[in-house]
């Protein structure tokens, strides 16, 4: 089960990764997407994998 919210600062220069997965690799795609989204923004991965 995945639960994952992702929070882009105004003017898309920060974005945070959060919630719950039970895998590393969804973990990891969640991050991938956002920096391909938004390369140039600063990135924190909060998500907590269990």
């Amino acid at each position: 089960m995945q639960n994952l919210e992702v929070e882009i600062a105004t003017g898309g220069d920060r974005v945070v990764l959060r919630g719950r997965t039970s895998s590393y690799h969804v973990k990891q795609l969640a991050q991938q997407g956002a920096r391909e989204a938004l390369p140039h923004a600063r990135l924190e991965n909060a998500i907590v994998v269990e």
